[in-house]
């Protein structure tokens, strides 16, 4: 057989069913209403092929079956009522997703598509317990509900190993910035140096970020 009487690129075996169009439908609604853009999106050009070839490609029916699955699942529906009642879960929410604005490009498209309809948006079961159950997230939760270390007015030094070695270096703490990472410590402070170290690299009065782990409190000595 020459070259040209060879044809390397199998064609794409379509299976006809009537009832696909409607099951994928179905399904749209659903991502719809949960303002899933990626779903939204293959849903439609899934109606399309079929339309064009008049069916789907095994595969493409293996991801159809796989979305009806998730939809179906009842630990699904009972998490939709859930959150249509459950207060604590929304709240929780609303603060991962605050959390996550400040972090920048971590679920973006959850941040994205919550913030568009507060009221509206529910979450996927699995997108709530990746956004609230993860390390980073627990950490942040219990920092930001331990009770901050010092206040506005206090005189704080910097501890040994602190950032940008302020080793020494007396602040006076301003205000919290409302910035807490997930770790130990991990809460951010205003402060103002009054008296720098010899290690600091910079002249004394002016303002700058610490977090609480990098300093200590301030003990006259008498």
């Amino acid at each position: 057989m020459g070259y040209y009487g060879y044809n390397r690129y199998k064609k794409t075996k379509r299976i006809k069913d009537e009832t696909l169009p409607e099951r994928i439908k179905e399904c749209l609604k659903t991502f719809e209403k949960e303002k899933n853009h990626k779903l939204i999106e293959v849903s439609k050009s899934f109606l399309q092929q079929y339309t064009k070839y008049k069916g789907l490609s095994e595969s493409q029916i293996s991801y159809l079956s796989s979305w009806e699955k998730r939809i179906n699942d009842p630990e699904e529906k009972k998490w939709k009522d859930a959150w249509a009642a459950g207060a604590i879960e929304r709240g929780l929410f609303e603060q991962a997703v605050s959390y996550y604005e400040k972090q920048g490009g971590y679920f973006s498209a959850q941040v994205k598509n919550y913030r568009a309809d507060p009221e509206g948006y529910c979450p996927t079961r699995l997108s709530y317990e990746k956004m609230t159950a993860n390390k980073y997230f627990t950490r942040h939760m219990r920092e930001k509900e331990a009770a901050p270390k010092f206040k506005s007015g206090d005189l704080a030094l910097g501890r040994a190993g602190a950032h940008y070695g302020t080793r020494d270096s007396l602040f006076l703490v301003l205000n919290e910035t409302g910035v807490i990472d997930p770790c130990k410590g991990g809460r951010w402070y205003k402060v103002y140096c009054l008296v720098k170290s010899s290690s600091w690299n910079k002249k004394c009065h002016y303002t700058t970020e610490l977090r609480e782990k990098e300093l200590k409190t301030f003990r006259s000595k008498r």
